[in-house]
């Protein structure tokens, strides 16, 4: 306990009497009478001038011992309280202040034994039962201070104040019916202890009462219209009622009463942020730290609101603050967690959500994010188990279910994965996500159609999912839609998320619509961007080599033979330009080697039926044109010039 809090406490211990009447000597008078004064130091001389007087005195010593306590000298008092017990070891009012001592100086075993002792002189000494409770709630043995408090107020059932203290007992065990059971009796009793109504008000905030919580708050206001706390308390109650301007009011005027307090500035910080106005709300958090450094949750909220800015850095520094001052707090652990995960800190994130589970290991979500750790971790089997546990403590988890059939999907496990993502589709038919999942596995699966209807069904949700514009555009290719993947593509750009993989397919589709120059404007975009993409280069030499710009596809396929001296590819592009320079054998050389690697690109196909027409092979020429006609191939397609030069 701190001198601060002693010294709020310290007026009720002065006035206690002591069971032995006070000595009628003039000193121990004038010290009295000093003490209701506010005379502390007055006080102890007469006090010391009675002990001087008469040594054997012990209720001066007891009285000086008291004050002392008051000016937290407390090695001076101790040393009188065991003095007046040295002169009368049987004297209950003497264990009870060596109690108190110890409470204060937090020796909570010591004090719980002076009180003990105490008690056993005393069967009805109030003041040692309210101490001894006192040590129990420090030490968490709360039955054993509802215990003593009971009697305290069988002993004493018309003093509020001690309503008050079981009340705020039973409010930290939970017990919330029971402490506004003893609030509401301690405000019936003195309607002007305030923290009856401050607690009342808590309780009926967290309980989501806040028309309840709004009314008690009011009529605390009503004894004290300027208790910040209570003020607080009314911003807390009216902004949870969505009544933003008027909680806003409430904050500041609590502030303007004392521009120091801390909690006004942390609840109107999160006020700000959910109203968006994270530069206010980052300043008040600041002003709650200043004032309040040790206060854990203004730098949880701060944490908080960086890492919606993706400040994660700052972030990680203000959740290893709040955990510095309480480190078993669940919330900081999680979100610290989350951060380290956006990082890619994965082993850090591991360690700080066991840490979370370590503390409530019945939180859903804590396992969720340890199955995103290590699907991060690409270690799916665990990621998959993480999952299951999620789903075990929240049977209709539906994202849950989605990150488990991702993970079945990234661990070739289609039909599973179609199973979990089909109940995520279920529980959260809105989350475009689950679509693209569910896309991906039937791409995987071959089933083109489906996995196109449910990238088309993720951006209805959401418009502008680069991921799945990429995915469906990439799909209608494969579908030989190419206009609506142009529009994707076109999409993409005008998103500013086209990538040089896009601008390749966007030059696929261009040349199957035969715009070979506009797809090879847009290849050399592809190529600027990434010059050692090999596949736009390639597709490039074939889009020369059909519009029969010999020299340009032999420079690209110059360039792709750089990267890889290996490169299978180049053999498609080679003869169509020996085909184009009517060295025909070479062409049919090169066509042969090329359809061995791809067996159904019509354009090979073409363009060996057009090698054998010139070789005189008109039945191979005739089956070659059937089988790139049955591919896709239209002639129109390519310049007929290329074709007869």
């Amino acid at each position: 306990m701190s001198i601060n809090k002693l010294k709020v406490i310290f007026p009720f211990l002065i006035l206690i009497s002591t069971t032995v009447s006070v000595i009628a000597q003039n000193y121990m008078d004038e010290g009295y009478q000093n003490v209701l004064n506010g005379q502390i130091d007055k006080a102890i001389d007469a006090y010391t001038q009675e002990i001087q007087l008469n040594l054997l005195n012990d209720n001066a010593y007891y009285e000086r011992a008291k004050l002392y306590i008051h000016k937290g000298e407390l090695d001076s008092a101790v040393r009188d309280v065991k003095m007046g017990l040295t002169i009368d070891a049987v004297k209950p009012v003497g264990y009870s202040l060596m109690g108190y001592i110890y409470l204060n100086k937090e020796e909570y075993q010591k004090a719980e034994k002076e009180f003990t002792t105490a008690i056993e002189q005393d069967s009805l000494f109030v003041t040692a039962y309210v101490f001894r409770a006192e040590t129990y709630v420090n030490t968490h043995q709360y039955n054993k201070a509802i215990r003593d408090y009971t009697k305290v107020i069988d002993l004493s059932p018309s003093s509020a104040m001690y309503y008050q203290r079981r009340g705020h007992t039973f409010m930290k065990m939970k017990k919330y019916k029971e402490a506004l059971s003893d609030f509401n009796n301690t405000i019936a009793l003195d309607p002007r202890i305030i923290d009856a109504y401050i607690f009342k008000a808590e309780i009926n905030t967290m309980q989501n009462e806040f028309d309840e919580a709004l009314s008690t708050v009011e009529q605390g206001l009503l004894i004290d219209q300027n208790n910040i706390k209570l003020l607080s308390l009314k911003g807390d109650c009216l902004s949870n009622s969505i009544q933003f301007s008027d909680a806003l009011k409430a904050y500041n005027q609590a502030l303007l009463y004392n521009p120091q307090y801390a909690y006004a500035y942390c609840r109107r910080g999160e006020l700000y942020a959910r109203l968006e106005k994270n530069k206010e709300a980052i300043n008040d958090f600041n002003n709650a730290i200043k004032w309040a450094p040790s206060y854990g949750f203004a730098y949880y909220k701060r944490g908080i609101l960086l890492t919606k800015s993706r400040k994660y850095l700052e972030a990680l520094s203000d959740y290893d603050s709040a955990l510095k001052y309480f480190p078993t707090y669940y919330n900081a652990l999680v979100e610290k967690g989350k951060t380290e995960l956006a990082l890619g800190r994965l082993d850090d994130s591991m360690a700080s959500l066991y840490k979370a589970i370590e503390i409530d290991p019945s939180k859903a979500y804590t396992y969720v994010l340890m199955g995103n750790a290590y699907l991060g971790k690409k270690e799916y089997t665990q990621a998959k188990d993480f999952f299951s546990e999620a789903i075990s403590h929240s049977t209709n988890y539906g994202y849950a279910y989605m990150q488990r059939g991702f993970a079945y999907k990234l661990s070739e496990e289609l039909d599973s994965a179609l199973t979990d993502l089909d109940r995520a589709v279920s529980l959260m038919k809105n989350n475009s996500k689950v679509y693209s999942y569910l896309g991906d596995v039937y791409s995987l699966k071959g089933n083109l159609e489906e996995a196109q209807a449910n990238y088309t069904k993720a951006l209805d949700i959401t418009p502008q999912f680069s991921y799945v514009i990429h995915q469906r555009a990439w799909t209608s290719i494969k579908l030989k839609d190419y206009e609506n993947a142009l529009e994707d593509f076109t999409l993409l750009h005008n998103l500013g998320k086209s990538k040089y993989v896009d601008l390749y397919g966007e030059g696929v589709a261009l040349m199957e619509l035969g715009d070979l120059t506009k797809s090879n404007e847009i290849l050399e975009s592809a190529v600027q961007k990434y010059p050692d993409y090999s596949s736009a280069r390639i597709l490039l030499g074939y889009n020369y080599a059909l519009l029969g710009d010999n020299d340009l596809a032999e420079d690209q396929i110059v360039d792709v033979l750089k990267l890889d001296a290996s490169a299978e590819e180049v053999s498609g592009v080679r003869g169509i330009i020996a085909f184009n320079n009517k060295n025909y054998k070479k062409a049919l050389k090169y066509l042969n080697s090329a359809l061995k690697k791809n067996p159904k690109d019509k354009k090979l196909y073409y363009y060996r039926s057009l090698t054998f027409t010139k070789l005189g092979k008109a039945k191979k020429a005739l089956d070659d044109k059937s089988k790139a006609v049955a591919l896709g191939y239209k002639s129109s397609s390519v310049p007929l010039g290329s074709e007869l030069k």
